[in-house]
């Protein structure tokens, strides 16, 4: 989408998302939060009903690709910053606990100073390398890149080898700290739904307050009873696709290029 903030019309109904009944503006919230981050920027971009509007965001993982702002003089002949544009996949409201996670994921808060809630800008820039060879599976025939640390170029990878509605994804963060997003992959049809239904209701007993790789969630998902009779790595796509073909489940962790298998066999 994009919203054209000269254009009253229609950036009055971008705002129209506000709340302003509560007694807790989400501004302050935001701002007792992220007090020590010298990384948390507000910065107040223009004015609506004699409401100063105002973004917050991490400079170091937010990406300025998505926002223009223009400079305007004032009635005192002094200039002032407004939001220009916004172009974006999408936008939502959402309460202080809500925008507390997409400022830490990346994404810019709109609000105002005594708003309730605010609106969730997509504006995330994250930091990954680009598409290399796998580094520990040798490829003869096949496709020579591999994943990266980066959640959605990894499912976005198996989507463009799995051109089906029947992929499907269940999706979940885990750590308290590290928010850290994990999905389940599987083909509806193919895969047992016994499996599925297992997996993700292990995953998602999982209490810790952080996650950093696979081997970590696959030793907490092994803890007690043992998840699987054998599970594989790979940092391979091709291998995933065919691991799902086969009926069997991949999950896929954000920070890591290992996805996990199972079940397998090690040979």
């Amino acid at each position: 989408m994009n919203l054209e903030s000269n254009d009253n019309k229609t950036f009055k109904t971008f705002l129209q998302l506000l709340t302003f009944s509560g007694h807790h503006p989400l501004l302050p919230q935001i701002e007792e939060a992220f007090q020590n981050a010298a990384d948390f920027q507000k910065v107040c971009i223009g004015t609506s009903d004699s409401r100063q509007i105002y973004l917050c965001y991490l400079t170091s993982i937010a990406g300025s690709d998505h926002l223009k702002f223009q400079l305007q003089p004032t009635l005192d002949d002094e200039l002032q910053t407004n939001l220009s544009s916004y172009s974006g996949k999408k936008y939502s409201a959402g309460d202080f606990e809500t925008c507390e996670k997409a400022i830490c994921s990346g994404k810019t808060i709109l609000c105002t100073m005594d708003s309730c809630n605010g609106i969730i800008l997509e504006t995330g820039n994250p930091q990954q390398r680009g598409l290399q060879q796998p580094q520990t599976e040798n490829v003869i025939q096949g496709p020579m890149y591999s994943f990266n640390e980066n959640y959605q170029t990894n499912i976005a990878l198996v989507r463009q080898r799995m051109q089906t509605s029947r992929l499907k994804i269940w999706e979940v963060s885990i750590g308290e700290i590290t928010n850290t997003k994990i999905g389940v992959l599987y083909l509806d049809g193919i895969t047992d739904p016994g499996l599925i239904q297992y997996t993700c209701d292990k995953i998602s007993q999982i209490h810790t307050d952080g996650i950093q790789e696979s081997g970590e969630l696959l030793r907490m998902l092994n803890e007690k009873t043992g998840l699987f009779p054998a599970a594989v790595t790979t940092e391979r796509p091709d291998r995933v696709s065919a691991s799902l073909l086969n009926g069997k489940i991949v999950i896929v962790m954000d920070g890591t290029p290992f996805s996990i298998m199972a079940p397998g066999s090690f040979f």
